[in-house]
């Protein structure tokens, strides 16, 4: 079962990385990629938009969706 779980992942992940599945901007799931990566992307671009004299401000939007299904029923009684 190892094995084809191998196999599986990397055909898997050949394809996906040959297709450009998955965007540039997710940091997440996906091989030298990780948060670290994100972070210095964030303030690459809030450097970028403070030297721009024609920019007014700059608003980010920070979302945790740690805890979103936690409150959600999943109960199968219809």
């Amino acid at each position: 079962m190892k094995l084809f779980e191998s196999v599986l992942y990397n055909n898997l992940r050949t394809f996906v990385n040959s297709n450009n599945i998955i965007p540039d901007s997710q940091y997440a799931f996906r091989a030298g990629i990780n948060t670290s990566n994100q972070l210095i992307n964030l303030i690459h671009t809030i450097s970028i938009a403070f030297n721009d004299n024609s920019l007014i401000c700059v608003d980010d939007i920070f979302l945790d969706y740690s805890n979103a299904f936690d409150s959600i029923s999943f109960s199968t009684n219809f």
